[in-house]
């Protein structure tokens, strides 16, 4: 499926092949029009393969300003949506960075 792969592409790389290419503007057509279907759920679908193979930091970033999914006219209620998954992103952060910091402190600890 052609929204499928777009969504693959994204979550692996931040870049959609079909959306680089010679046929840039047909494909970003297609895509718009596809996700205004709103009886076949593409944009739940959309956005949750992303979510699965590219984690919320693939999700926001291809949201965000600079992303490859931000000029689309369907994302924007899942940009507005955004600022709430960014703090818990940046919370989910802070706690690694921590749980990391204290790992190396006792790694040091042990090795001395």
């Amino acid at each position: 499926c052609f929204v499928a792969k777009i969504a693959y592409e994204i979550s692996i790389d931040g870049n959609a092949v079909a959306f680089s290419g010679a046929f840039a503007n047909e494909a970003f057509s297609l895509v718009e029009a596809l996700m205004s279907l709103g009886h076949l759920k593409w944009q739940e679908f959309f956005i949750a393969t992303i979510l699965r193979v590219g984690g919320e930091g693939t999700l926001a970033s291809s949201l965000g300003p600079n992303g490859q999914l931000a000029r689309m006219a369907w994302s924007h209620p899942w940009i507005h949506g955004l600022p709430t998954q960014m703090d818990e992103v940046a919370r989910s952060l802070k706690e690694a960075e921590k749980a990391l910091a204290d790992a190396i402190g006792d790694e040091n600890q042990k090795s001395q």
